[in-house]
């Protein structure tokens, strides 16, 4: 069975390049065309992996995602990938902070960088 990542991004042309590109990989992907506002939403699916896509200037809804993440039984497992415009270092900084089982990819990005990031992430 092929694992599950779920890929939540306002761009419609970012969720085709994750779709196609981790399709080609051998995962099933579940895009979604809007920024994810809690865990209740991820409750109801089986998914192995999270990837969000933020906008610079958008940090503390990143971490307040991530918190409501952590804090809920059903998803403080999952392992997360943050895609962001902002600065990737600064970001992985306060991510660690407050969560563990988080990537910080800097978009743009290539191909071969998301694959090793997910591989690292859920083998």
């Amino acid at each position: 069975m092929p694992q599950r990542i779920a890929v939540f991004d306002t761009s419609p042309a970012l969720l085709k390049l994750f779709e196609s590109l981790l399709a080609a990989h051998g995962y099933e992907v579940m895009c979604v065309p809007a920024e994810l506002s809690g865990a209740a939403e991820l409750t109801p699916w089986a998914i192995d992996l999270l990837i969000l896509g933020y906008l610079r200037g958008y940090l503390n809804d990143e971490m307040s995602i991530l918190r409501d993440l952590r804090a809920n039984s059903a998803t403080h497992h999952l392992p997360v990938l943050i895609a962001t415009t902002g600065d990737p270092t600064s970001v992985e900084i306060r991510v660690r902070e407050i969560a563990d089982r988080v990537w910080v990819l800097g978009k743009p990005f290539d191909a071969s960088q998301l694959i090793a990031v997910i591989r690292q992430a859920i083998g």
